[in-house]
């Protein structure tokens, strides 16, 4: 019999908390409820209430936050130039790329690196 770690301690389990239930916590709070009252009420913690309340006073947010994306370095007509370069000029492009670095105006950055293959 495999025992994993949380068989064998007590771990947390983070389960999401859907948005209806958020808003129903909010609501109960713009009512004037307290934070012990609204837990009653909805059968949960009083600290997962209070991390509700917290998040929805500081943010004025009730749903998920989206994950952030990475920053682009190139644009896409960036990718498009770098493309068309190497098709006219495949022959030499794959000697040059390794040895020059690559210097692409985007917008009014000159972004300068060096290539690595």
């Amino acid at each position: 019999v495999e025992n994993t770690i949380c068989d064998l301690k007590m771990c947390r389990q983070r389960g999401q908390i859907s948005v209806e239930f958020r808003k129903l916590v909010i609501k109960h709070c713009n009512d004037g409820k307290s934070v012990r009252e609204i837990a009653e009420i909805v059968d949960r913690s009083r600290s997962t209430v209070h991390d509700i309340i917290k998040r929805f006073k500081t943010n004025k947010q009730v749903e998920n936050k989206l994950k952030a994306t990475h920053y682009k370095i190139f644009s896409d007509a960036d990718k498009r130039y770098l493309l068309r370069k190497v098709k006219d000029n495949s022959f030499n492009w794959g000697r040059n790329l390794v040895h020059l670095p690559l210097e692409i105006y985007s917008g009014s950055q000159l972004i300068s690196c060096k290539q690595h293959f």
